[in-house]
């Protein structure tokens, strides 16, 4: 996560460095498509993460909500 916000920092203060667009262009889709690989990687980690979670606590459902629904009867 901390890489791709150093590459959205960089995308942001890339156009006031004074580099040739030409360069700018490049440096703009390498930086694009560095941020995309990269956030399908953190993806799978994330989910990685949750079902491993899952797996070894098993689900639990709690219900939170004390709430009256239309057709309940007191």
């Amino acid at each position: 996560m901390k890489t791709i916000a150093i590459l959205g920092l960089a995308v942001a203060i890339l156009p006031f460095l004074g580099i040739p667009v030409f360069w700018k262009t490049i440096i703009f889709v390498i930086l694009g498509l560095v941020i995309f690989g990269r956030s399908f990687s953190c993806r799978g980690e994330i989910n990685s993460k949750s079902d491993n979670r899952e797996k070894s606590q098993g689900r639990v459902f709690i219900e939170n909500c004390d709430c009256d629904y239309p057709n309940e009867e007191k």
